[in-house]
C-alpha cells in the first residue's frame, strides 16, 4: 500500500499541471478566502464562507 502511494506522489510531482491543480491552487484560494473574510462575511453570511 506503501509503495502505491509513493509511486502516485511521484507521478504527481512529475507532471507540473497536476501538481498546480491539486496542490497549490487548493492553497491560494483557501489563502484568497481568509485573506478576504470580511467581504465575504458582508455579502453573504458567514454560512456562505
Amino acid at each position: 500500500m506503501l509503495s502505491i502511494a509513493r509511486s502516485e506522489l511521484i507521478q504527481i510531482f512529475r507532471n507540473r499541471s497536476v501538481l498546480i491543480t491539486s496542490f497549490v491552487m487548493p492553497v491560494a484560494i483557501s489563502a484568497f478566502f481568509i485573506y478576504q473574510h470580511e467581504l465575504f462575511a458582508q455579502v453573504g453570511s458567514l454560512g456562505y464562507i
